[in-house]
């Protein structure tokens, strides 16, 4: 694979851009299947999941739930969070999450797994690891979109947030039978969207690629030694092999979705009626804040 074509932006000023191609091309399969997995964090937390089992959302419409959350991350990664496209799709993050009892310290852990989960996802099994600038542009965009989702304390740097994660899931995540309805409900879908073959076998491939502390809280087994050694060996394989394949840049907006079959607009992703958040705050503040 050639150099990436962000290879000599700033990650501070440049994070945006960076991030964008990290996610349509360089890392494409890559950071999809981490998201997926810090998806499957916030499942793992007893706090959280019993927040998304209490909303019936996750669990009464999986797979719109799924398109729809993919779709607005998608919207203000691809097009930037300061765009038409991804602050229409901010507001409406905010609005769902307006709804429910979301303490500041569960919003800084979710925040937390969209920058360590690529960076311990690419680490595994991409055929190198991040570099340290796209994992400074990863901290930053992620940070300018806490602070527009209204999120306090927000992390200084890269290191306090990798402690936080860690202190975070080391105190609060155990098992509880809302974990394992949100894993089981969820499971169909995640192997669904995944690619074949590797969705086929999803269902048994995940105690494989899941930590140990994971698959506890959902009430699984972990895989035996041997079968978890061949499933991480042959995601570490496909890593050095996309490495040597041409590819063209893909956007996850433009994928058909079996929610939108005859494609999506902003205003039917998210729940319709949601309030405004009061804490939200106004892009020009967080635009002042920045400069």
């Amino acid at each position: 694979m050639s150099v990436p074509r962000y290879a000599l932006l700033d990650p501070v000023k440049d994070h945006q851009e960076i991030v964008k191609w990290m996610m349509i091309h360089t890392w494409r399969f890559d950071l999809v299947r981490s998201i997926e997995i810090a998806l499957l964090k916030t499942f793992a937390l007893p706090e959280i999941a019993k927040i998304l089992v209490d909303s019936t959302e996750f669990l009464g419409r999986t797979q719109k739930r799924y398109d729809d959350t993919d779709l607005l991350l998608s919207l203000f990664i691809e097009n930037g969070y300061s765009s038409r496209e991804g602050m229409e799709a901010l507001r409406r993050v905010n609005r769902m999450h307006a709804r429910h009892p979301i303490t500041n310290h569960q919003m800084l852990y979710v925040l937390t797994t969209f920058v360590v989960e690529p960076i311990l996802w690419v680490r595994e099994f991409g055929w190198r690891e991040l570099s340290t600038l796209e994992q400074q542009a990863l901290f930053h965009f992620w940070i300018a979109v806490g602070k527009r989702m209204g999120i306090q304390d927000l992390f200084g740097n890269l290191d306090e947030m990798l402690a936080y994660h860690e202190r975070y899931e080391e105190e609060r995540m155990v098992y509880s039978d809302n974990n394992a309805s949100l894993y089981h409900g969820v499971l169909p879908v995640v192997r669904k969207m995944m690619p074949f073959p590797l969705g086929y076998v999803a269902g048994s491939a995940l105690p494989g690629i899941m930590s140990e502390r994971m698959c506890a809280t959902f009430g699984i087994q972990p895989m035996a030694r041997l079968g978890r050694g061949l499933i991480r060996a042959v995601l570490k394989v496909r890593g050095h092999i996309s490495r040597g394949l041409p590819l063209r840049p893909q956007y996850r907006t433009e994928i058909k979705r079996p929610s939108y079959p005859e494609g999506f607009s902003i205003k039917e992703l998210g729940v319709s009626g949601a309030r405004e958040p009061a804490a939200m705050p106004a892009v020009a503040e967080v635009k002042a804040e920045e400069s």
